[in-house]
């Protein structure tokens, strides 16, 4: 049984951004949030770990994960892009398999939530959250996130379902078209904010300053929709961080810290 992570008091409007920011490894990017000037400037305090590519992530080396447990800095994660992929010639494991090793590995961050993309089959999912709970973990600290491949409408149905939270993807809302409503605002834990290159131009994540008219309706009405949510910057790039960060300061739904 995996003893899960103490919960952390964080301020409900702290924001967090992506553990890749700049070029480098997860460790120089860490670093950097925790200790340049730029970023203790913009009171970066969270940092979601991006674990999207399971083989690559299960190699980081138990130095790397004691590094980032002796930064001052909060953490979230977010599991494997490629879960659907598994089993793979190179990676045999199953998707619940490989949730669980990155959980134990990254244990001494203190992770307060894991975000997780749901599966083209529901079944996998609902495996996955067995196993999770089966481990003596709770099912609500996975977050469900919305992604335009899946109906927002079962994605929501199966957090409440599975008992899970929810991570609701601005960019992907715009893509998608979709909006959410009371149920889904209120499983929400947690906001990826940034807005999406247009069809066709790529898959960019681009600053909120970036966001049309329709963007910005949005956005505020999910800042407003789910106080209760961790504002993630998911934006790639340090430039578009600050911008962003800028941008909620601006609108007055959050500070950094």
């Amino acid at each position: 049984m995996i003893v899960p992570p103490d919960s952390i008091a964080v301020p409900p409007d702290s924001i967090a951004v992506p553990s890749w920011v700049l070029p480098g490894d997860v460790l120089e990017n860490c670093r950097f949030l925790a200790h340049a000037e730029a970023a203790q400037a913009m009171d970066v305090a969270e940092v979601g770990i991006c674990l999207f590519e399971s083989a690559a992530c299960l190699d980081y080396p138990a130095a790397t994960w004691e590094a980032l447990a002796a930064l001052p800095l909060r953490y979230h994660l977010h599991l494997p892009l490629d879960l659907d992929d598994l089993p793979t010639a190179t990676l045999p494991a199953d998707p619940a398999a490989v949730c669980l090793q990155l959980l134990h590995r990254a244990l001494p961050l203190r992770p307060w939530a894991c975000v997780l993309h749901p599966f083209q089959d529901p079944a996998r999912l609902r495996r996955v959250v067995a196993a999770w709970t089966a481990a003596g973990l709770p099912s609500s600290m996975l977050l469900l996130e919305n992604i335009p491949a899946v109906p927002l409408e079962s994605v929501v149905a199966l957090a409440y379902e599975l008992d899970m939270g929810l991570c609701l993807d601005l960019g992907h809302l715009l893509l998608s078209g979709e909006t959410p409503d009371a149920a889904a605002l209120t499983r929400c834990g947690m906001l990826h904010l940034s807005c999406p290159e247009p069809r066709g131009a790529g898959h960019r994540h681009l600053p909120l300053d970036r966001l049309d008219a329709a963007g910005d309706r949005l956005a505020r009405a999910l800042l407003t929709g789910a106080p209760q949510a961790r504002r993630m910057v998911e934006v790639f790039d340090w430039a578009g961080v600050v911008s962003s960060i800028r941008w909620l300061q601006r609108a007055g739904q959050g500070k950094a810290g």
